[in-house]
């Protein structure tokens, strides 16, 4: 594999062959990895198969851009100002979308209908900035008829940018990856989790401030577990959804930008996110 990424930098074969005996030259073209674990969500985006389907490319383009990317900077501005943490946020559009790994607070990564958002340490801060942003995060996108699924853990996160014969080779992976990746999966509805190793760091981050999670009892794969959950009720979310049948509120989420949801386990999906929404919220 190193031989076909690499092999159109050189002249000639000898050329070629006379570098592959030299390790420094694989060492300096290593992936980055982090010295430390990260804090990792990891989101799915529901109905994305008809979203993409039953949209055309530049309608795409819009509802990324206007529902999914900038709202992800509204939602990390809010988290940040909140807290009074200092922050930077700058994104480069390339094929794939990957802000600034070494100075944001958090970084994305988009690929398809994954989303991947890691902390820049592993301070408790960083574990309630996440949580704080998840929750405005998911309930904005979900007003915006784009509900997403998601899990937050923890774990090395190795981050592959580099260029090579101009092309933009941009890889993310690792544990923490697979860990929150994990988490998201297995769950039935719209919202997010927190792994259960993190319950107790997140409870001592500034306890004086109400946390946006509850403990749920979720329903996960066959079974209801019960979980640390990301609190995504926000006041625009119950407000809005008080002036109309509740269950209905969420089905027109749901079917927004041309998805379908006759499908037994999408009905299943938005009966269990209208459950989370009456019990949390209050609003019945």
């Amino acid at each position: 594999m190193k031989d076909r990424i690499i092999k159109g930098k050189f002249s000639s074969d000898k050329e070629f062959q006379k570098h592959l005996k030299d390790p420094s030259y694989f060492e300096s073209n290593q992936p980055t990895k982090e010295t430390e674990e990260k804090y990792v969500l990891f989101i799915d985006i529901l109905g994305f198969k008809d979203l993409v389907t039953n949209n055309s490319t530049d309608e795409l383009r819009k509802i990324f851009e206007n529902q999914v990317i900038e709202t992800y900077g509204i939602a990390y501005e809010i988290a940040c100002s909140k807290f009074k943490i200092p922050y930077s946020f700058e994104l480069h559009i390339e094929g794939n979308i990957l802000n600034d790994v070494s100075q944001d607070q958090l970084n994305l990564h988009i690929m398809s209908d994954s989303i991947t958002i890691w902390t820049k340490n592993n301070s408790q801060e960083s574990l309630y900035l996440l949580c704080s942003f998840s929750s405005i995060f998911l309930g904005m996108t979900l007003m915006l008829g784009v509900p997403l699924r998601g899990g937050i853990s923890k774990g090395d996160i190795i981050v592959f940018d580099k260029s090579m014969n101009n092309i933009n080779q941009q890889c993310i992976m690792g544990k923490g990856l697979v860990n929150a990746n994990n988490l998201e999966k297995n769950q039935k509805w719209m919202g997010a989790i927190v792994d259960h190793e993190l319950i107790d760091k997140t409870h001592s981050v500034w306890n004086k401030t109400p946390l946006p999670i509850v403990n749920y009892n979720v329903p996960f794969g066959q079974d209801v577990i019960s979980y640390n959950t990301i609190n995504w009720t926000l006041e625009a979310v119950t407000n809005h959804c008080g002036k109309e049948d509740g269950y209905t509120f969420f089905e027109n989420k749901f079917k927004q930008f041309n998805k379908t949801i006759s499908h037994p386990s999408v009905i299943e999906k938005i009966q269990n996110t209208y459950s989370f929404f009456e019990n949390v919220s209050g609003i019945k």
